[in-house]
């Protein structure tokens, strides 16, 4: 039987499944570290679990609520909290105190809900900015091959080729940031020399969740509490450690979104292109 999908169907069924799986597997991690922070005695500020599992849930209801790609796009707009350019932490760290300033002023005793729900507003911006970034492929192929086109009349060649172009957007935006920190990307040289290669998707997202991991629990442990006290005070944010690794850390997320969805898309295509 002849296959008569339009492409933007089948955008439409890919992007809303993987988002929601995604999205959901990171809002469950950022859970679970304020549990984790919660029970610590280490930590001198304890979040608010309950004002965190409040904002929490109000963006999962929302997840539910996706049906298509248009309406995909219009979540990571809603749920975009604080409208910053990218990496301008200082905005956002002068946003932040002024909400907090307001806090203190009309109630004070509520202090640690409004921290709670700017670190989770924070958080929840920053998944949104990355699987924005990494959703751009599928603007492109759309773009590029027209939404109405019937999928089985596209060359897999044509539809593959804007796939990998978007890939190499964000490994360039990656290697860049890594060739300007070598301190920290000789680390994962060797994952990084498999995300340059001719490997498949699958082989690529094992070597990029260990470069995360590295991210995730290496990196992130040098910023200590002097560098986020001093943020707002410096003549020339831009130099900051904290600014230096947000950028590293937001480009490898963006990376490593990229790089399991284009996996998912290819595990999921099942023939449907003209080859």
């Amino acid at each position: 039987m002849e296959n008569k999908l339009r492409l933007k169907e089948f955008i439409d069924n890919i992007a809303v499944t993987w988002f929601k799986e995604y999205f959901l597997k990171k809002i469950n991690s950022i859970k679970n570290n304020f549990l984790d922070e919660t029970g610590s005695e280490l930590v001198g500020f304890k979040p608010n679990i309950n004002v965190a599992n409040y904002y929490l849930n109000f963006v999962k209801d929302d997840l539910n609520d996706i049906d298509d790609f248009d309406t995909l796009q219009s979540f990571i707009k809603k749920h975009n909290f604080y409208k910053i350019n990218a990496d301008d932490l200082k905005i956002f760290s002068e946003e932040a105190s002024n909400e907090i300033i307001e806090t203190l002023d009309k109630e004070g005793k509520n202090i640690e809900e409004k921290i709670t729900e700017l670190i989770i507003k924070m958080q929840i911006n920053n998944i949104t900015k990355n699987l924005g970034n990494s959703i751009v492929v599928f603007k492109n192929i759309l773009n590029k091959l027209g939404d109405e086109s019937i999928i089985g009349e596209i060359d897999f060649s044509d539809f593959k080729y804007i796939v990998d172009n978007s890939y190499k957007e964000s490994l360039e935006s990656f290697k860049k940031w890594s060739n300007q920190n070598k301190k920290q990307s000789i680390n994962y040289l060797d994952e990084l020399k498999v995300l340059e290669s001719n490997v498949d998707f699958d082989k690529k997202q094992e070597a990029s969740e260990i470069i995360e991991h590295y991210f995730n629990s290496i990196i992130s442990g040098e910023i200590d509490d002097s560098e986020i006290s001093n943020l707002s005070n410096s003549q020339n944010v831009n130099n900051s450690k904290i600014v230096i690794f947000n950028k590293g850390i937001m480009s490898c997320e963006e990376l490593c979104s990229k790089i399991n969805l284009i996996s998912y898309i290819f595990k999921n295509e099942n023939n449907l292109f003209k080859r």
